[in-house]
């Protein structure tokens, strides 16, 4: 650390001297290049440069990779020697590098502003009862809210793990990654995907897609929002389980076996396994059967919750 001080503290005042800085200044050069190609040792060795940055270090033989970046600017990687200058295929490799280092340099450029743009707008859709889950394309999260994970927790509490390498329950991340698919091959102006639902009784998580202005990530916007009906008296008016209850109730809802299993997180087989112990509670043999049921049920308990309003 005291090498790294030290070329901090003496490099500023004396890098005009650096003959492949002035090179690089003058003609807007970039690419791999190596010190003594611009000077010699002798002349190097003369230059307070030399005397006070590049001795103390053990800089003897220097090669620069740099790249432009956005506005003109440059980044560099700089390898160092003190015994033995770089040979061609040390060379080629720095330069086989090059196009790699770029690319990660500008990943992290879009991965430090999305994180930017999350902090500011952290609190704004706290505030409006929202919680945001930033990814990457590659669904990796880069930053995700105590209120997002609270809510991912409070859902898919009952899904096994261990969870996609996302860290995403697996439901939720298959359709990310769908959605992902076709918002890459939509128009700008084109509609935002339909929101992923998964219900718990009366409550409701709502997850929607939305694309930021870094094309490296999108955004996860989740919403818990309560029901105006729910499963619940279904459970003790007939018998169900609260699973039971909840399949029942989105059937009801006019919901198909493959809807009712996204919006509850399970698999369809699964949906129609509890239709079948459905049926055989109620003594029915359809689904508009068991959802008439169903209705009578949710139709006595709004009445009677309305006329506890009232008085």
């Amino acid at each position: 650390m005291g090498a790294v001080a030290d070329f901090d503290r003496h490099a500023s005042a004396c890098m005009f001297e650096h003959p492949m800085i002035a090179h690089s200044e003058r003609t807007g050069a970039t690419g791999v290049m190596q010190l003594l190609d611009f000077t010699t040792s002798r002349e190097l060795h003369r230059t307070r440069l030399d005397n006070e940055t590049f001795r103390p270090l053990g800089i003897e033989y220097l090669v620069s990779a740099s790249t432009p970046i956005d506005r003109g600017a440059q980044v560099a990687m700089v390898f160092t020697r003190e015994r033995r200058d770089f040979d061609n295929s040390e060379l080629a490799v720095v330069c086989g590098f090059l196009p790699h280092f770029a690319r990660a340099y500008h990943n992290a450029e879009a991965v430090s502003r999305q994180r930017v743009a999350f902090e500011e707008g952290l609190g704004l859709l706290e505030s409006h009862a929202y919680a945001p889950v930033i990814l990457l394309r590659d669904l990796k999260i880069v930053a995700s809210s105590p209120r997002a994970q609270s809510m991912i927790e409070k859902f898919f509490d009952d899904e096994p793990q261990p969870r996609d390498a996302s860290g995403l329950p697996e439901l939720l991340a298959r359709w990310v990654r769908c959605s992902m698919a076709a918002f890459r091959a939509s128009s700008v102006t084109a509609h935002p995907s339909a929101p992923f639902v998964v219900a718990r009784g009366a409550e409701r998580l709502i997850v929607r897609l939305v694309g930021g202005r870094t094309p490296e990530a999108v955004a996860l916007i989740l919403e818990e929002e309560a029901g105006r009906l729910d499963a619940v008296p279904l459970e003790g008016a007939l018998g169900l389980s609260r699973r039971e209850a909840e399949v029942l109730f989105w059937v009801a809802s006019g919901k198909t076996s493959s809807e009712a299993a996204t919006i509850l997180a399970v698999s369809r087989r699964t949906i129609d396994e509890h239709l079948e112990s459905i049926f055989q509670k109620l003594g029915v043999e359809t689904r508009t059967a068991a959802s008439a049921l169903a209705w009578k049920v949710l139709h006595r308990h709004s009445q009677a919750h309305a006329a506890r309003r009232s008085s």
